[in-house]
């Protein structure tokens, strides 16, 4: 039947499942992000994270330059 075959398909979309467990915006929500090593500048960590990630890949690549940057701002006897 349609309905069915909508239902299999919001299901395999996960969209059902997101209008299930759906919640209002909340106090959370308005606050900005942090930035990750906001003492380094931008275009550094730009760079450190993308050739971390051209070379271990997209999620290993983001823990290496988190690791290098945190160890970088602790001081250059740390790197």
């Amino acid at each position: 039947t349609p309905a069915a075959t909508l239902y299999g398909f919001a299901m395999a979309l996960g969209l059902l499942e997101q209008k299930i467990h759906a919640r209002l915006p909340g106090e959370l929500d308005e606050q900005p992000t942090e930035l990750l090593h906001a003492d380094m500048v931008q275009p550094l960590r730009v760079r450190i994270d993308r050739e971390a990630r051209r070379l271990a890949g997209y999620r290993y690549g983001r823990q290496i330059a988190d690791d290098y940057m945190r160890l970088l701002g602790q001081g250059d006897s740390q790197v």
